[in-house]
């Protein structure tokens, strides 16, 4: 219950917050370290990626990747939180304290990393069985019928390709088609 609240929380909050690098990018301006060109776009470009993964987050068929694209976001935007935090010029255009730049926001962001990456596990067991990949009917040389269910699932580890099946073959038995 706590992780589905918590879902829709963040899939908010990211929204709303990459709406924000449209409708208001002059908030965001201050906090864009100098070293860093295209201001303006890389805002636009993460307001994207916020929009999309924060809508990304709704879905469980794609809360998965999404919740690690948000990790990777917030990991790329940290510098700019760092920026923030010693930048008394920033702060003071953001109306943000020291204190809050420096012992609030920068911690916070490891706390949403942490919430994104809880996001991205799968409910159940850690390796949770993906889906039924195929599902066939065979009829082998005996002229009985039988089903093959191929069970795969994806490691836990990112980016990891190698996918592991494991293969059952159901054969009815003579006394199932009686009953």
């Amino acid at each position: 219950m706590l992780k589905e609240v918590s879902v829709y929380l963040m899939s908010f909050f990211y929204i709303n917050i990459g709406i924000k690098h449209f409708t208001d990018p002059d908030w965001l301006m201050p906090i864009m370290p100098p070293y860093l060109p295209f201001h303006i776009e890389l805002i636009y470009i993460s307001g994207v990626f916020e929009i999309i993964l924060g809508l990304g987050l709704i879905f469980k068929t794609t809360r998965h990747w999404s919740a690690w694209g948000l990790i990777l976001l917030l990991i790329a935007v940290y510098p700019a939180n760092i920026y923030l935090a010693f930048n008394a010029d920033a702060q003071r255009e953001m109306n943000i304290s020291h204190f809050t730049a420096s012992w609030v926001r920068l911690p916070l962001q490891f706390i949403f990393i942490g919430i994104a990456y809880w996001h991205s596990k799968q409910d159940g067991i850690n390796k949770s069985i993906d889906r039924y990949k195929k599902k066939s009917s065979v009829i082998d040389s005996n002229k009985k019928e039988t089903n093959k269910i191929v069970l795969s699932w994806l490691p836990e580890v990112p980016g990891y390709q190698a996918q592991n099946e494991v293969s059952v073959e159901l054969e009815e038995s003579e006394d199932n088609e009686e009953k």
